[in-house]
């Protein structure tokens, strides 16, 4: 592990730099969590890389093979996908990385501060965008739930993409500045985990819009859909929905529309109790400050996370049966063509291809 508990190791300015002072008394008198922990956690994340990364691409395949999918919402499912392939694919092993390097180096230099602003920078400006991009997902079903006249409005690829626009300007409002020194720095504990140091009230003020905003509009979103449609059930009177015009120009029914719109607010439900239960024990261990006393519990509150952005595509493909018929053919289609390339009949060899010859008796 990091070798903190000679003072003469560590410079002065890499320890005011690296290291909060709530976990530099923790590492310099006690001593540091075991190594089983360390490689138990790589393990798991590395597993989550694998399994996380592959669900999330698959599925952003298949919504961008099919232009029913891409339709609508379609644009900010496949902007949440494309995230958590990011996150999975170049984010989480960076970290593991740095993990490893800090857990296992003798000492801490500033070129491994450096290399943690930077990752910080990008690890949170990835966490935010999914934030947002939660949050406008979560609109687009109040839209059309509560308002379901006025969703054809609302539902263009050009408002999907302003609403994205905003959503990653708020996110470098917020991470943009400390990277240059402005209104908060990097610490980076002895496990390698980076963190927010604000300078101000500004920036804590900010940073507190950029992570409840985006959880209220979700957690509202799931109380008013839920609300909704226990009301409708109890009293038996059917939601409307205007009729749009199908691919045949035959509109489809009423009832059709319904059971649709019924799949994607059980997908935001679901969706949001999946975060919620992600999301909460790593607000209890900041108010409580266990993280500051416990900095290993960082990187299990990473694995959180990992459970949050793996949940998105087997959450779609289990309650939403567009989804799952797409898988299912094009599995299909590509199973089929490789047992047709198996059962193709080969040409016969030039050997057995010979006529035989029949010698004349003596």
């Amino acid at each position: 592990m990091v070798n903190l508990t000679n003072g003469t190791r560590l410079l002065p300015e890499v320890v005011s730099y690296c290291l909060a002072p709530t976990n530099l008394t923790q590492f310099l008198t006690n001593p540091s969590p075991p190594d089983l922990q360390v490689v138990i956690w790589e393990y798991i994340s590395g597993a989550f890389c694998l399994f996380g990364g592959s669900a999330n691409l698959i599925l952003l395949i298949l919504i961008q093979r099919s232009q029913a999918l891409r339709r609508g919402a379609g644009i900010l499912v496949a902007h949440l996908l494309a995230c958590h392939v990011a996150y999975f694919a170049v984010i989480l092993p960076l970290i593991i990385a740095r993990v490893r390097n800090v857990t296992t180096l003798p000492r801490i230099t500033e070129r491994d501060c450096e290399v943690c602003r930077l990752q910080h920078f990008i690890t949170m400006t990835c966490g935010f965008v999914i934030g947002w991009t939660d949050a406008l997902l979560a609109l687009n079903r109040i839209v059309g739930v509560m308002f379901p006249v006025k969703y054809r409005l609302l539902d263009r690829p050009l408002v999907h993409g302003c609403g994205l626009l905003l959503g990653w300007l708020l996110t470098l409002s917020m991470t943009i500045p400390p990277f240059f020194g402005y209104h908060s720095s990097f610490k980076m504990g002895g496990v390698g985990k980076c963190t927010y140091i604000p300078q101000n009230t500004l920036f804590v003020l900010w940073l507190s819009f950029n992570v409840y905003c985006p959880l209220a509009i979700a957690t509202g979103s799931a109380v008013l859909i839920s609300a909704r449609f226990g009301l409708n059930r109890l009293t038996g009177v059917p939601q409307v929905h205007p009729r749009t015009p199908g691919v045949n120009g035959n509109a489809p029914s009423r009832n059709a529309v319904s059971r649709r719109q019924g799949k994607m607010s059980r997908m935001l439900v679901t969706s949001f109790l999946i975060n919620f239960a992600c999301q909460i024990p790593l607000f209890l261990l900041i108010v409580t400050n266990w993280i500051s006393r416990y900095p290993l519990l960082s990187l299990w509150t990473i694995c959180l996370f990992m459970v949050q952005c793996s949940s998105a595509p087997v959450i779609f493909l289990a309650l939403n049966g567009d989804y799952r018929k797409l898988f299912v053919n094009v599995y299909g289609r590509l199973r089929g063509q490789n047992v047709a390339a198996s059962s193709q009949p080969q040409a016969p060899s030039r050997t057995l291809a010979k006529k035989p010859t029949i010698e004349p008796r003596g």
